[in-house]
């Protein structure tokens, strides 16, 4: 508005709507672990109530490449994340959306790992007089799963007669140093 001398005043139009921009959200650790789903969290670190958060999963901290990414609803405080990979390493960051497109980013969150699916064993293979031969498939996991074999000489493994650790993304293990019967 404009003000004149002689008391009339000058009024302009309307300006476009801008919004302030909303304060970065403050990460916190990933929670909730289970084999394909993870729960981001974070504070909203005062926004308004309309807020709503963007959660992006990578697989490295440095998120050259985003895994995965979500909306939340307004005013949420976490996100379960879900059809994750099994046994897999994730790291989330949040970032809090305004009406002007300009956003306010977290930091990034610590990795966890998601749980690993269940092998399916196979029937066990090549018996020799100290060792037999495990088998399963891995079923879903990454590449980086590492699986232990356990042998007992019950089926309710009261007693674990011996223990062995596959090497990563392995689907046999020849178990040695077993007792002959």
């Amino acid at each position: 508005t404009a003000l004149a001398n002689s008391g009339a005043n000058g009024v302009s139009g309307i300006s476009a709507g801008l919004s302030t921009l909303p304060d970065d959200p403050v990460i916190a650790a990933l929670s909730a672990q289970a084999k394909t789903t993870l729960t981001a969290n974070w504070t909203n670190a005062g926004n308004n109530l309309s807020t709503i958060y963007r959660v992006d999963l990578a697989t490295s901290a440095d998120f050259t490449t985003v895994d995965k990414t979500q909306l939340s609803p307004a005013n949420a405080t976490d996100l379960s994340m879900t059809g994750l990979t099994p046994n897999t390493t994730y790291y989330a960051r949040v970032t809090a959306l305004a009406n002007s497109g300009a956003n306010g980013v977290s930091g990034i969150s610590t990795g966890l790992s998601t749980l690993p699916d269940d092998p399916v064993i196979g029937a066990l293979s090549a018996q020799a007089q100290t060792s037999l031969t495990a088998n399963w498939t891995n079923a879903a996991n990454s590449v980086t799963t590492i699986y232990r074999v356990d042998l007992a000489t019950s089926s309710d493994f009261t007693t674990v007669d011996k223990t062995q650790v596959a090497p990563a993304n392995a689907i046999i293990l020849v178990m040695t140093g077993l007792s002959p019967h």
